[in-house]
C-alpha cells in the first residue's frame, strides 16, 4: 500500500488510540473538527507558527523539539492511529497559534509557555497521551486569548475541553484564592489534569531557580517554591518523575529543618 495516496479521510477516520503513561485513557472523544487544521505536515505548521509568533526563535525551538519526538513516536505507528494522533497534536499547535496571535507575555508570545510545559510532559515526565498532550498545548487559550471552551471541545474533545478548564483561572478569584483552590481540589482532578498540573509547576521551579527575577523577595520565591511541593503532595503517585524532580529543586532551594 502506498501510504501517501491516503486521503486525508482516511487518515481522520483511523482509530486513534491513546499512547498511554501509567495506565491507559480512553482515546479521545470523536468530535467535529476543521479538517484543514488535521492535514497540515511539519514544515507547514512552523511556517503557519513562525507567522503568528514574529519568527521567535525559542518559541519555533521548542515547536522543532518537540515535532521531531511527535514524529519519532508517532509518525511510523499507522496501524495504530499513529498519523491521526500525530496530525492532531499539529492541528492543536495552529490552533493555539489562531487564538493567540499577537498576545505576549512581555515579550514571549502566549503560546511560548504552553509548549515549554508541553515538553516538560514528554522528556521530563513520560507522558504521551494525547489528550493531556493536546490539553497541554491549548491549556492558555482561553484566558490568554480568544479561545472558547465550546470550540475546544468540538474541535478536540471533550476530555481535553475539560482538562483545560480544570487548569483555568476563574477569574472572579484573585491569584492567590485561585492557587489555594486548585491545591484543595487537585487531589480530585482527573490522571490527565494532575500530569499536566506538575509539568507546569516543575516549569515554574526550574525557570525560577535558575533565574530569579531580580525584583523579586526570597520570601515571595520561598512561597511559591513550597506551593509547588505541596502540589506535589496533593497529586502523589501520579507521576514519580515529574514529583521527585519537583521536590528536588524546592528542597535544594529550601532544605527542610532536620530534628535536632
Amino acid at each position: 500500500m502506498n501510504f501517501k495516496k491516503l486521503t486525508i479521510a482516511t487518515l481522520l477516520a483511523t482509530v486513534a488510540l491513546s499512547t498511554a503513561f501509567h495506565s491507559c485513557e480512553a482515546a479521545p472523544a470523536r468530535a467535529p473538527i476543521r479538517a484543514e487544521m488535521f492535514s497540515q505536515p511539519i514544515a507547514e505548521t512552523r511556517e503557519y507558527l513562525s507567522e503568528r509568533v514574529g519568527e521567535d526563535a525559542e518559541v519555533l525551538e521548542t515547536f522543532d523539539a518537540l515535532a521531531a519526538a511527535w514524529e519519532k513516536h508517532f509518525g511510523k505507528r499507522i496501524y495504530l492511529g499513529g498519523l491521526y494522533n500525530f496530525n492532531r497534536l499539529l492541528a492543536a499547535v495552529r490552533y493555539a497559534a489562531e487564538k493567540q496571535e499577537a498576545i505576549f507575555f512581555g515579550s514571549t508570545p502566549a503560546i511560548g509557555p504552553a509548549l515549554k510545559v508541553t515538553r516538560v510532559l514528554w522528556k521530563d515526565g513520560a507522558v504521551h497521551n494525547l489528550n493531556v498532550l493536546t490539553a497541554s498545548i491549548l491549556r492558555l487559550t482561553t484566558s490568554h486569548g480568544d479561545a472558547t471552551f465550546g470550540e475546544i471541545e468540538e474541535m478536540f474533545g471533550s476530555r481535553v475541553r475539560k482538562t483545560v478548564e480544570s487548569l483555568t483561572r476563574d477569574p472572579e478569584l484573585s491569584r492567590r484564592e485561585w492557587r489555594q483552590k486548585l491545591l484543595e481540589e487537585a487531589p480530585e482532578l482527573s490522571l490527565g489534569a494532575k500530569h499536566l498540573l506538575l509539568a507546569i509547576r516543575l516549569r515554574i521551579v526550574r525557570r525560577l531557580d535558575e533565574n530569579p527575577p531580580a525584583n523579586w523577595s526570597e520570601r515571595r520565591l520561598e512561597r511559591i517554591f513550597k506551593y509547588s511541593a505541596n502540589i506535589a503532595g496533593a497529586v502523589s503517585g501520579t507521576n514519580a518523575k515529574l514529583e521527585k524532580a519537583i521536590l528536588k529543586i524546592v528542597e535544594a532551594r529550601y532544605p527542610t529543618p532536620k530534628p535536632l
